[in-house]
């Protein structure tokens, strides 16, 4: 886990104390040790000389809060995992049950084609079969692109490389897309299987 160290005195003079055990030296000394101990990597580390009575004058801190602050959006676990493993985790299982239905396709594919070949169908229904594969497996390819694309954008954001809302738009568009595809996929499943209903033996008159 990442973290920040923020350190503050509200006076110069209160680095005096107590053999500067309220330094911001012996502060950041022991916020260090601290995140040693328990494996935090520290992102950065900020300190100032300011008040504490009104937040609005510890510009550091707010400056922090401003920077960092879309990443807690992130920052929240799910049955145990972080929210990014889990996210890693369900798109993969998406990754594979879309290739899983890609492969389905050119498997029955290769054999409507290999049965058409041996006369068991009218060479209009490849026709079909290769006007369903391109309407199909664009629309898989464009799905997965676009959810393996938000979650790379997840490390654009906790980077400062690209803003929270821009990781929304990519969400929403990638999930408005899988709803769509969902129905493509439907639509395509009923149509194979009506081509594989109307494979059966051509008559040839003698």
């Amino acid at each position: 886990m990442s973290t920040i160290i923020y350190s503050r005195i509200s006076s110069p003079n209160q680095a005096e104390f107590n053999g500067q055990h309220f330094s911001i030296e012996n502060q950041i000394s022991k916020c260090m040790e601290y995140c040693h101990d328990n494996c935090l990597l520290v992102m950065d580390t900020v300190s100032e000389v300011v008040s504490a009575r009104n937040i609005n004058m510890q510009k550091q801190l707010v400056e922090i809060y401003n920077k960092y602050s879309h990443s807690l959006y992130f920052n929240f676990d799910i049955l145990g995992a972080s929210h990014t493993r889990f996210a890693l985790f369900m798109i993969l299982i998406f990754t594979i049950t879309e290739t899983i239905v890609m492969y389905f396709f050119i498997t029955t594919g290769k054999a409507i084609k290999s049965a058409i070949e041996s006369g068991l169908g009218n060479k209009d229904l490849w026709l079909s079969e290769r006007k369903l594969k391109m309407q199909l497996f664009p629309q898989l390819m464009l799905t997965i692109t676009l959810v393996g694309g938000w979650f790379i954008h997840i490390g654009a954001v906790e980077n400062n490389i690209s803003p929270i809302w821009v990781h929304n738009l990519i969400f929403a568009v990638a999930y408005v897309h899988h709803l769509w595809s969902l129905k493509i996929k439907n639509d395509c499943f009923k149509k194979q299987l009506s081509i594989i209903d109307e494979l059966e033996p051509e008559v040839v008159n003698a």
